[in-house]
């Protein structure tokens, strides 16, 4: 199964899926992605407001996590 909003997200929805970046806020060791997810999947739909937060060292992600604004409504829509 695709990663949300990873690798093979596009496929997975028929290439109905949309990832609008609202903000990017950074500093030497983390990065705040500000985003909004929309997308389809069959009948189940989604948009959502999400927070992905980075972990950098020397110039390089080391670390990630996605914090969506509503986790069930996106577990379901990922199938999870």
């Amino acid at each position: 199964m695709a990663r949300p909003g990873g690798p093979g997200s596009i496929e997975l929805t028929g290439r109905d899926f949309q990832l609008e970046i609202h903000d990017v806020l950074a500093n030497d060791d983390h990065v705040a992605v500000l985003a909004r997810a929309t997308g389809k999947i069959g009948d189940r739909t989604l948009d959502d407001s999400s927070v992905q937060l980075f972990h950098v060292k020397d110039g390089k992600a080391t670390e990630q996590g996605l914090y969506p604004g509503d986790q069930q409504t996106t577990d379901e829509f990922w199938g999870q």
